[in-house]
C-alpha cells in the first residue's frame, strides 16, 4: 500500500504541475524586436537602385555612382552598376523631352528638372563595367547684344556686314 500512495503522490503532483501551468501563455523564445531587427526587410523590386547621396547638377545619382569630374558645363560618373538599371533610375527622377536608345547607350535628350529652368542632357553607357553617366548642361548662354557695334554682331554670327560668311571652309 505504500507503494501505491507514493505512486499516487507522484502522479497527483504531475497533475498539478501541468494544469498549473495551462492557464500561462507559452514565454517566447526570442525576443519579438530582436527577431525583426535581425533581418532587413528589402522593399526595393528587382533591378531597382535606391538613391546615393551624390548628385550632378541637382540629378540625383543612384547609390554605388560615384562623380569621378565636375566642371562647369558636364559632371562625369562611374559605378559598377548596369546600365540599365541606371537609365531606368534616371528616368523614373527626371522629366526628359526625348531617349534614345543605342546599342548599350542611352541618352536622355531636353531633360527638365523640377527647379530652374535649364535644359541637361544625360548619357548613360553600358556594355562593361564600370556604367557611365555624363551629365551636361545644354543651356544656351544668353547673348548680350548691348553695346556691340554692328560690325561686332556680324563677326560674332560668323558673317561679314555684307551678309557674307567669314570661314566659308566652317560649313563642310
Amino acid at each position: 500500500m505504500a507503494v501505491r500512495c507514493s505512486r499516487l503522490g507522484a502522479g497527483l503532483t504531475l497533475v498539478v504541475g501541468v494544469s498549473a501551468g495551462c492557464g500561462r501563455a507559452p514565454a517566447p523564445a526570442v525576443r519579438p524586436d530582436a527577431a525583426a531587427s535581425a533581418v532587413p526587410v528589402d522593399r526595393l523590386r528587382p533591378g531597382e537602385l535606391a538613391p546615393g547621396g551624390q548628385e550632378a547638377f541637382g540629378v540625383l545619382l543612384p547609390r554605388g555612382m560615384r562623380v569621378t569630374q565636375r566642371f562647369a558645363k558636364s559632371v562625369y560618373a562611374e559605378g559598377d552598376l548596369d546600365a540599365g538599371d541606371v537609365a531606368n533610375f534616371l528616368r523614373e527622377r527626371v522629366t526628359a523631352g526625348r531617349i534614345e536608345l543605342a546599342g548599350t547607350k542611352t541618352v536622355l535628350s531636353q531633360v527638365r528638372l523640377p527647379v530652374g529652368n535649364r535644359d541637361y542632357q544625360i548619357e548613360v553607357y553600358g556594355g562593361r563595367r564600370p556604367c557611365r553617366v555624363v551629365v551636361r548642361d545644354m543651356t544656351p548662354e544668353p547673348f548680350d547684344a548691348a553695346g556691340l557695334s554692328e560690325e561686332e554682331r556680324w563677326k560674332r554670327a560668323g558673317m561679314s556686314p555684307e551678309g557674307g560668311l567669314l570661314d566659308p571652309d566652317a560649313l563642310k
